[in-house]
Formats: C-alpha cells, sequence, structure tokens
C-alpha cells in the first residue's frame, strides 16, 4: 500500500499531517483523508472505462430476475462465537421477520451457495483482504445468485407495527434497495450503507459493483480505499440512473442513530420516540468499556429484550 501511496505522490504529505498535528488520532484521520483525495481520482479514473462495459454484456444477457424471501446473516466465525450482541440482533430478526427464511452464513458453509474467484481467495487466505472487503464480495455473489435481504450481524429489529410498517415492509419487496445517507428532499448525494441490501436475483448494478471490485482484486493486494464498494456504488449511478433512483427511500441517519447512542441513559418515551421513526437499527459490536459499566443504558434494555 506504502509502495502505490508513494506513486500518488502522498506519502510525505500523510507523514506530515502526523508528525505536525499534536491530537495523534486526529492526525491518522487527515493523513488518511490526503490519500482518499488522491487515490479515489486515481480508482475512478482506472475502473470507470469497465462500467459501460458491463451494462453492455448484462443487458445483452436473458437474465432472470426473481425476487426472494432469504435474509443473508453472517458472521465467518460461527454464530456460537460471536459477541453477544450479534446473538441478540439474531434473535430480533428470529422474531420479528418469522416469515421469512433467515440464512445464517458463516467460513463453513458459505461454499455451499456461492463460488467466488481463486484470486479473491487467495487475497483473503494471505489476510491482504479486510474482513470486511471480503464480506462485501460475498454480500454480493449471494444476492446475485439467490437475491434476497442482506442484513449486517448487528443490525437490529424493534418490530414492525410503528407509522413506519408499509415503507419498512417494502425494504424487502423489491429489486434493489439500501439506505441512503441522502438528506429527505435533498439533490445531493450522500451515498449509501452496504450493511442492509436488498436485490432480485442478477441485478443488473450488483453485478456490476461485483465485477468492479474482482477487477480491483485482481490488480491489487492491499486496500487502497477502504470504502471501494461505496465509491463505486456512487460511480454507477452515472450508468444506471434510472435503476438506482428507482429505490425506495430509507433515511440511514435514522436507522443508525441508536448504534451512536448505545450508551444514553435509558428512558421509555426517548426510546419510543427513537423506534417510532425506523424498525432496523444497524448496531455495532464494538461497544466502549463506558458503556458496559452503565447498566441503565440502551445497550442493557437492547440485552434485556432477549435471552439468548
Amino acid at each position: 500500500m506504502v509502495r502505490f501511496y508513494a506513486g500518488m505522490g502522498v506519502v510525505w504529505p500523510m507523514v506530515k499531517a502526523i508528525l505536525h498535528n499534536p491530537f495523534i488520532r486526529q492526525s491518522y484521520k487527515l493523513a488518511y483523508s490526503l490519500a482518499i483525495q488522491k487515490v479515489e481520482p486515481f480508482l475512478r479514473d482506472k475502473y470507470s472505462p469497465m462500467m459501460a462495459k458491463c451494462q453492455a454484456l448484462y443487458s445483452g444477457e436473458a437474465l432472470i430476475h426473481q425476487r426472494s424471501n432469504i435474509v443473508w446473516f453472517c458472521w465467518l466465525q460461527g454464530l456460537d462465537n460471536a459477541p453477544l450482541i450479534v446473538k441478540v440482533c439474531y434473535a430480533s430478526i428470529q422474531k420479528h421477520l418469522k416469515d421469512r427464511e433467515i440464512r445464517v452464513i458463516d467460513e463453513k458453509n458459505w461454499r455451499d451457495y456461492v463460488e467466488l474467484p481463486d484470486y479473491v481467495l487467495k487475497r483473503w487466505e494471505n489476510k491482504q483482504m479486510p474482513p470486511a472487503l471480503f464480506s462485501d464480495l460475498l454480500r454480493l455473489q449471494l444476492l446475485i445468485k439467490h437475491g434476497g435481504t442482506w442484513m449486517d450481524a448487528t443490525i437490529l429489529c424493534t418490530g414492525f407495527d410503528t407509522s413506519q410498517t408499509k415503507e419498512t415492509l417494502e425494504f424487502f419487496d423489491v429489486d434493489l434497495f439500501m439506505f441512503q445517507y441522502t438528506q429527505p428532499g435533498s439533490f445531493k448525494w450522500g451515498g449509501i450503507g452496504n450493511w442492509f441490501i436488498t436485490s432480485c436475483t442478477n441485478n443488473v448494478v450488483l453485478m456490476s459493483l461485483r465485477d468492479m471490485l474482482y477487477s480491483y482484486w485482481k490488480d491489487y493486494d492491499c486496500t487502497l480505499d477502504y470504502y471501494i464498494l461505496h465509491l463505486f456504488f456512487t460511480m454507477l449511478r452515472e450508468e444506471y440512473p434510472s435503476e438506482i433512483a428507482s429505490m425506495p427511500y430509507g433515511y440511514a441517519v435514522q436507522s443508525v442513530a441508536l448504534g451512536y447512542n448505545l450508551g444514553k441513559q435509558y428512558n421509555p418515551d426517548s426510546w419510543n420516540r427513537l423506534i417510532s421513526k425506523v424498525s432496523i437499527h444497524k448496531l455495532t459490536y464494538k461497544v466502549k468499556e463506558k458503556v458496559l459499566r452503565d447498566k441503565d443504558n440502551y445497550y442493557y434494555h437492547i440485552l434485556s429484550q432477549y435471552e439468548v
């Protein structure tokens, strides 16, 4: 990675940013942002020609597009070895999505459902590919082949009996959906969250996204941009404007709010206001020590709702 960054002329500016900033945690973020300013235009130029090729390839094929009621839930180390919050999230999905077929994926059984190229597996086995980016390819391939909904292992369901019911359930029964960070009513693109994806089989947007990621990992053995999936998806908006514009709207900020407030003191009124806005919540398993010390916060309230 340093070799590639050096070729783009960003190593020395990154080093200076770290050395000159007394707040070391901030300096790392600044250094990374400096790298991304160079990396993203480079990746755009390098992989943008693939978009038209993918569209020409897949628009000419007689592809079968079928929706599915499968929910894909993945913890590669196995659910028995998952953190408690992951087990609670799984229990919430079982409780509130009883009409869906929930399939748990781990490193032992994913090959029963899909195949990945040898060079991708080599990157993964050699620890050149972070688990999250391997998971990106796995979720895309599962959805392309089988359809359904991918839900990250840290997504909590709080029921579908609120004013958001109709809209939320629509997120499961469409040809393509991801939560968006674009503000309601805004025309400024804010990006997507890849932690919840619904797709029909052989969705051309996801197939193009997958192929661009495949090409990247064929070319590189390191992570030049951790959010490369998001970058490529943003690029594909230009190639598939109607397909992406037709996605139902789900405001991601409402779904991540609970995850950012796990340490907040539990209050029934504020809790009910929060979950009335959305029924799907993206949490995190990286819970801070101070959150674990306080037994009266949202985190422990969530744990108390399920026996696992």
